[in-house]
């Protein structure tokens, strides 16, 4: 895997400087370092997504035949398969695959009953965005109107963040003191 990744890295590195070299090269252009930066971020989040991706399929793919319920540690849940699910991430769309388990007691209990451990240990429970993407609209949202932040997310990340799952998700991760984030937590406005 990681020879794979390094061959990813190396091949975007090479794309990247013929990228850069031609837009340094075109007559005429004025303010390409725009360009330059996306160009860039688009590659390191190709290589970082793929290093990501690889390690945790990797991860998915070690599926015991039962798993501790997380919501109730006394009961065990039976593999039923694997799953594949999308978690939109600060740098791009991850897709991964890993087991799937049934709890035959939260299940009698009225509950759904399925759950993925690797989905509790990503921290991506009930959510279809990565912890550090929920995060990043949460704070753009404390410092600005909504719909703006969501843009300035967009923005920035090139990732679009939308729909009622996202907002709770984003809500979980709303900042009490956006202080703290600033650097400056011993001051209050």
């Amino acid at each position: 895997m990681a020879d794979r990744v390094a061959d990813l890295a190396a091949a975007e590195t090479r794309a990247l400087v013929r990228t850069v070299a031609g837009l340094l090269t075109t007559d005429g252009q004025a303010g390409v370092l725009e360009a330059i930066e996306r160009a860039a971020q688009a590659c390191a989040a190709t290589i970082g997504l793929a290093a990501i991706a690889g390690v945790i399929n990797w991860a998915g793919e070690q599926v015991p035949a039962r798993a501790g319920c997380p919501r109730e540690p006394t009961h065990t849940g039976r593999l039923v398969g694997r799953r594949p699910r999308t978690i939109r991430t600060l740098l791009g769309l991850l897709g991964i695959s890993r087991g799937y388990y049934h709890c035959g007691s939260c299940q009698h209990a009225g509950g759904s009953g399925g759950f993925a451990p690797l989905d509790v240990v990503l921290g991506v429970t009930g959510s279809s965005l990565s912890p550090g993407l929920a995060r990043a609209a949460a704070l753009a949202g404390a410092e600005m109107p909504y719909a703006k932040g969501f843009t300035f997310i967009g923005t920035v990340t090139r990732q679009l963040v939308f729909g009622t799952q996202d907002t709770r998700s984003i809500h979980a991760h709303v900042v009490p003191d956006p202080a703290e984030y600033r650097g400056d937590a011993h001051c209050h406005p």
